[in-house]
């Protein structure tokens, strides 16, 4: 869990009875997926962040591949 559900989650996980199926539906599927793509969408840098850190000559090995059919002979 991330964010603003953080703490809303930890509390209800302690002074409700447990949760089944139906319960941890969510609400509104397109609510639901409108913050879905939204995560996703700050998740995407992140992951290419660790990816040049982790290995830049690969990286950018990686990418001149990718656009190396585009480049000029």
């Amino acid at each position: 869990m991330r964010g603003a559900v953080r703490l809303p989650a930890i509390a209800s996980a302690h002074l409700l009875p447990a949760l089944d199926g139906p319960h941890l539906a969510p609400g509104d599927l397109n609510d639901w997926r409108l913050l879905r793509a939204q995560l996703e969408h700050r998740r995407v840098p992140r992951i290419m962040g660790r990816r040049i850190r982790a290995d830049p000559d690969g990286y950018l090995r990686d990418i001149e591949e990718e656009l190396r059919p585009y480049l000029p002979a």
